[in-house]
């Protein structure tokens, strides 16, 4: 058996964006894309593969571009940009297919065209910037030294401005604590932001002068001594018509537009009508139940943050819907209130982790007709599928962009249960 050393050069021709393979071992190299020849010195090895830098790049794809960001390359953000947007599409459908067949060992199922994002820049609603010394700005890749910037081309124009309104609020009154600074913001261009540091030295200033704004809705402050609140909880946003409250720190998909275009997919695909009783499993403020499924019989949201269940029960009054309830806690604790509810078809958003073997079981005792999952991570989402794949067929497999200019992709999917044999 050769041996492979940290060290070691070779000269590669990729036959995926960023992977080799070296008599039979693979090696993975950052920023290199599929049919570019190279030279690379291995960085590590383990026994799976290694990681190699780009020594020397020999040949180049048609899909290599120059990145638009003068920070690419160091800041960690956007490790995709030198990859045109053509390419990064067809990168991404390439990972949720090879996920599928690979781990998920699936070959039936009808394969969508990838939807790509109606907007490659300025197209965040969350941004989490880190600060240290009054600055602002992003780790850098694979460490955690701060790269200063308050103009990222990927966050949106308010969460730029917020940043800068940091900046000066740290100027200001001399605070100089490390910390995160989450900004989230509507497209009207309003925000809301959550600041976190150990240390409150001067941050109540600074939270305080970021909050009288006009364009600030409030600010969470959160130190080693607790929390406190400047201005509202939350901001407002509309999606498919519908009118969403959303707490500062709860969740909610990235990229508005894509979202509509995504929940209106989701919503073919449950086809809810008055026969309808819908789980909303990991529903967090209940945006997917109200806006994906408003013909349903009862729509049941559970969600374990307590504060995102409170936003699910305000954008039921908001919006008029009388059908829906939202419980907090776990699923997979929650059967008996499914059960007694008559669920029938479930919709689930997990984290990037996936379900989890716990809600898998859940699912196969409560044997919904039909499940959409939504994902964020291809591999748990091919895991997921292939652990339903006894009672349940994948009849539809659709990925969405997401979060252009990263290798993340978001994928919708349908499985309806097998009848009897």
């Amino acid at each position: 058996m050769r041996t492979f050393n940290a060290g070691d050069r070779y000269t590669v021709v990729f036959p995926r964006d960023g992977v080799a393979v070296i008599d039979g071992f693979v090696v993975l190299t950052e920023g290199a894309l599929a049919g570019e020849k190279a030279v690379i010195e291995l960085v590590s090895v383990n026994k799976s593969h290694g990681r190699a830098r780009i020594v020397e790049l020999l040949s180049r794809s048609c899909d290599r571009v120059m990145p638009d960001c003068e920070r690419y390359g160091v800041c960690g953000g956007c490790p995709n940009m030198h990859q045109s947007y053509e390419g990064q599409l067809k990168a991404k459908e390439n990972l949720v297919l090879q996920a599928l067949e690979r781990i998920g060992k699936m070959r039936d199922f009808s394969f969508q065209p990838i939807s790509p994002s109606p907007r490659i820049f300025n197209y965040r609603n969350k941004t989490e910037f880190r600060f240290s010394g009054g600055k602002t700005g992003f780790f850098a890749s694979s460490s955690h030294d701060l790269v200063p910037t308050d103009s990222c081309l990927i966050a949106s124009d308010a969460a730029n401005y917020a940043a800068r309104l940091f900046s000066d609020a740290a100027e200001k009154y001399g605070f100089d604590s490390d910390g995160i600074l989450t900004v989230r913001n509507s497209r009207g261009g309003d925000f809301g932001a959550v600041v976190e540091t150990v240390s409150g030295n001067a941050a109540e200033s600074v939270a305080g002068y970021i909050s009288e704004d006009g364009r600030c809705k409030g600010v969470l402050l959160r130190t080693e001594t607790g929390e406190k609140l400047f201005g509202e909880r939350g901001i407002c946003e509309t999606v498919c018509g519908k009118r969403f409250f959303i707490s500062h720190d709860a969740f909610f998909q990235v990229n508005t537009e894509q979202t509509e275009i995504l929940y209106g997919a989701v919503s073919d695909l449950l086809c809810a009508d008055e026969n309808t009783v819908l789980l909303d499993a990991y529903c967090g403020v209940g945006t997917i139940g109200i806006a994906a499924a408003p013909r349903a019989k009862a729509v049941i949201g559970i969600e374990i943050n307590g504060s995102a269940v409170e936003d699910a029960r305000l954008n039921a009054r908001l919006n008029g819907v009388q059908n829906a309830r939202y419980i907090k806690g776990r699923c997979e604790e929650k059967y008996a209130e499914c059960e007694r509810f008559g669920v029938n078809a479930v919709v689930c958003d997990p984290p990037r982790a996936g379900c989890g073997r716990e809600f898998i079981d859940f699912l196969l005792r409560l044997t919904p007709e039909k499940i959409v999952y939504v994902s964020c991570d291809p591999a748990t989402l091919a895991r997921d599928i292939s652990l339903l794949s006894g009672c349940y067929k994948t009849e539809t497999v659709r990925p969405f962009d997401m979060f252009p200019h990263t290798g993340h992709v978001e994928t919708v999917c349908l499985l309806t249960k097998k009848g009897p044999k």
